[in-house]
């Protein structure tokens, strides 16, 4: 039996108890004592294997974040864009400490739709995102907004991005391809409305993500084959690296990936060649969509999910329900079934080295779910998911990092406690664990150089210089 249904068989069952003897309250407290000790007793005795994985982290990370000079791993939720509609206006704090009490510390975002028309933004939206942001600051939650989803936001008729050939418009049309780059530099130079800080300095922004689902299967364009992106590696790559470049030139303090899922491989020869896309050194993690939770579903799924650990970057999976091969009507009356496989996925993905999962999707406990995502959208009220999300949570990240105040998140892909721009600065190599060395030779190894913000590539430059005793105190 899985940790979370052991713990929730007890939560229940002790609720139950509790209710059957609510008349009896003062002749029964003895009983209730005792009962409850011998209940607990019994199932974590006959469960002593849970009581391991209870107590046992995931194996340790070979590619990680840093929150201050500590590794990061962590459980995330995904949010959808229509989370900033009109009926959903006031539930940002409830969502964000419903989140944070079940383990949850990161969100990857949609954005509200601001751009009426390629240039023309709409204020209110962006105020709208103001407000979750900062509430995002306040209860501890970092955020990675996606600056457009490329395939649902490039075929439909009447946005601004809409090509007859979907994301093909943004990296072949001059035009579109620009206004793109106007739309990003909107919002990283954007200042809080709320709060007064400015987005490129707000250590609640975890990252950017250039774009959700670059490409999707080819079946899913309207007007198939002939809507399908006209687009080589190459010219996917290109646009990947200069949009990347341009993000980190206005922003050099946030991190910055792309989502990708399985179509993305397919689309690009179904091998190993799509890698070159992802693995450019502008991105700073590799993040992907598992709709069909091949980690599980075909382990060891080394044709994609194993691959993707190949950069020697952290790597963060988001397992979903959203795929072909999932029977909906089964899935969507049986959270059991759901939660079981987030859970195994789960396991799986943190066992094969990655850093962190992202579930689909989480919401407030008020809030307006269109009838296409109820399915999969959860929230404090479904006891069985948060109590799965909330076993995952503290098993990927016993002492819940962030603390506050929110420090700025960095990768360290060799998890030797140095970030890898900082290493990258310093002629250090970000892929192999270096920290015990001394590259200037200055008697201080490259970990302390870094911690104490001196040059690790310059002898001069150490701990304590015209202060020796102070440097071996240091040290």
């Amino acid at each position: 039996m899985p940790e979370w249904q052991v713990l929730f068989t007890i939560e229940s069952a002790l609720e139950a108890r509790l209710h059957h003897g609510v008349n009896v309250r003062r002749r029964n407290t003895s009983s209730k004592i005792v009962f409850t000790l011998i209940l607990s007793a019994a199932l974590i005795y006959s469960n002593l294997s849970l009581l391991k994985a209870a107590v046992s982290p995931p194996p340790a990370p070979t590619s990680c974040f840093l929150v201050g000079q500590k590794p990061f791993r962590f459980m995330g939720g995904f949010i959808p864009g229509w989370h900033f509609g009109l009926e959903n206006a006031n539930n940002d704090d409830n969502l964000m400490q419903t989140a944070r009490a079940g383990g949850i510390t990161v969100l990857f975002t949609m954005l509200p739709q601001f751009e009426e028309s390629l240039g023309v933004y709409t204020e209110s939206a962006l105020v709208r995102l103001d407000k979750f942001l900062d509430s995002a600051s306040r209860e501890g939650i970092y955020v990675m907004p996606s600056f457009i989803h490329a395939y649902s936001d490039t075929i439909q008729q009447g946005l601004p991005y809409y090509h007859v050939r979907s994301i093909e418009g943004i990296i072949k049309v001059t035009d579109l391809r620009q206004a793109f780059k106007n739309r990003m530099a909107k919002l990283i130079n954007r200042t809080n409305t709320v709060n007064g800080r400015k987005y490129k300095e707000d250590p609640a922004i975890m990252g950017w993500i250039l774009c959700l689902e670059p490409v999707s299967a080819p079946w899913n364009y309207p007007n198939y084959p002939d809507g399908v992106p006209d687009v080589t590696l190459e010219e996917m790559t290109g646009w990947f690296e200069e949009s990347a470049s341009f993000i980190r030139s206005l922003d050099p303090n946030h991190l910055v990936t792309v989502q990708i899922h399985p179509a993305f491989q397919e689309f690009f020869g179904g091998g190993s060649e799509f890698l070159s896309a992802i693995n450019i050194p502008q991105f700073d993690f590799v993040y992907s969509e598992d709709a069909d939770q091949r980690i599980k579903r075909y382990y060891p799924d080394t044709d994609y999910c194993l691959m993707l650990f190949e950069s020697g970057r952290p790597v963060i999976f988001s397992p979903a329900f959203t795929s072909g091969l999932w029977n909906r009507e089964s899935l969507c009356s049986d959270y059991s079934t759901q939660a079981s496989w987030l859970d195994e996925s789960t396991r799986l993905y943190f066992q094969a080295g990655s850093a962190g999962v992202v579930i689909q999707n989480w919401v407030s406990e008020q809030e307006w779910i269109p009838d296409f995502d109820r399915c999969y959208s959860y929230n404090k009220s479904n006891q069985v998911m948060y109590q799965c999300f909330s076993t995952l949570g503290t098993w990927i990240n016993p002492t819940r990092l962030p603390g506050m105040p929110l420090p700025f998140v960095k990768c360290d892909s060799d998890c030797d406690g140095m970030p890898d721009r900082w290493e990258i600065t310093y002629g250090l190599n970000p892929l192999v664990n270096d920290a015990a060395l001394d590259k200037d030779g200055d008697g201080f190894s490259n970990l302390v150089e870094y911690r104490k913000g001196t040059n690790p590539d310059d002898s001069r430059s150490r701990p304590g210089a015209g202060l020796p005793w102070l440097g071996v105190l240091l040290d």
